[in-house]
């Protein structure tokens, strides 16, 4: 991961003359193909002791105070079609040691092939509280490849079936079908099925990006594993309340089953044509979790273990190991 720490500290014209810091950090990947998303985060931290006021209690980027530097050129972050990813926002103040952050994805800024060097400027002037603030974060490296072989392929499809924007752009559409969560728009669905191992099918089917990696990276296993096997969950009350209750448990769990079924070997299959892709252990976790919920614990031993034994992501294997331990407590699978 290519980016550089040399935060440059802004000061804000408060009495004691009062310091903030702002630090903008890649949250997945510097180095992406065309139309990729590059999740970042945009930290706020006050390395003052005193109490400080930023004006505004809008998120930083969507404020118009704002400019991206890309490669020497300013843009202004609320024309640049950078969007938070969440919707938190800074406050009116920024109490002493505290760090508030933001997260946006710069796709849209940088979208040709080509290395960016990537910095942020923030600047606040509020006259009647008298509050002027200058703000200028360390610099990132952001390097966009070309697709190639059958990403190449899919994304000249999107291009050539999406609709132009105003201005007769097709690109900018083609990524958002790309690299977003779509069973519904017909191009996902052709890129999918005629492009199965293309990067673009992985985010189209949900298991690719930051916050795939997040989410599962956070799951509970075992949580849903004790919950599939336990007892319904709530409280009886009248004539027939426990039947229904158990019922509604049986019904729960039998849709997640079905899913988990679906979903299992649609990871698996993917990664037979597409194991370089950089959320591949993650799907393996995930698939492992899947084949166990759905009662399939010979498979889910198979992918778990192969995961543990040539895994490189460390967080994904620690996982693994904690649901194997699960599985062979509960004699799921064989305590070898």
């Amino acid at each position: 991961m290519k980016y550089y720490l040399c935060i440059l500290i802004g000061l804000i014209s408060v009495p004691l003359s009062a310091q903030m810091t702002l630090e903008l950090k890649p949250l997945y990947k510097t180095t992406v193909i065309e139309c990729e998303p590059i999740p970042v985060e945009v930290a706020w931290e006050n390395a003052s002791d005193q109490e400080i006021n930023v004006g505004q209690p809008a998120t930083p980027l969507q404020s118009g105070g704002g400019w991206f530097i890309i490669n020497g050129k300013k843009i202004n972050s609320g024309d640049s079609g950078a969007v938070p990813l969440w919707s938190s926002s800074v406050p009116w103040t920024i109490k002493p040691g505290e760090r508030k952050t933001d997260r946006t994805d710069l796709h849209r800024l940088i979208d040709k092939a080509g290395t960016y060097q990537v910095s942020l400027i923030i600047e606040r002037t509020q006259p009647h509280d008298s509050i002027s603030l200058h703000l200028e974060s360390n610099t990132m490296e952001i390097t966009i490849q070309l697709a190639q072989g059958e990403d190449l392929e899919a994304l000249n499809y999107a291009i050539n079936n999406s609709k132009p924007n105003q201005r007769n752009e097709r690109k900018i559409n083609a990524c958002a079908i790309l690299c977003n969560i779509n069973d519904s728009d017909p191009v996902a669905k052709a890129i999918v099925e005629k492009y199965p191992t293309s990067v673009y099918a992985a985010y189209i089917q949900g298991f690719a990006g930051y916050q795939y990696e997040e989410q599962w990276l956070n799951y509970d296993f075992i949580k849903y594993l004790v919950y599939r096997d336990g007892p319904p969950q709530g409280e009886a009350r009248g004539p027939g309340a426990e039947e229904a209750l158990r019922k509604m448990h049986q019904n729960s769990v039998e849709t997640d089953k079905k899913w988990c079924l679906i979903r299992g070997p649609q990871l698996i299959d993917y990664l037979k044509g597409r194991s370089d892709v950089r959320s591949a252990d993650i799907m393996r976790l995930e698939a492992g979790y899947r084949f166990a919920y759905a009662f399939q614990y010979e498979r889910a031993r198979i992918v778990l273990e192969r995961l543990i034994q040539d895994g490189k992501d460390e967080r994904a294997v620690s996982k693994a190991k904690q649901l194997i331990a699960f599985l062979k407590e509960k004699k799921f699978i064989p305590a070898k």
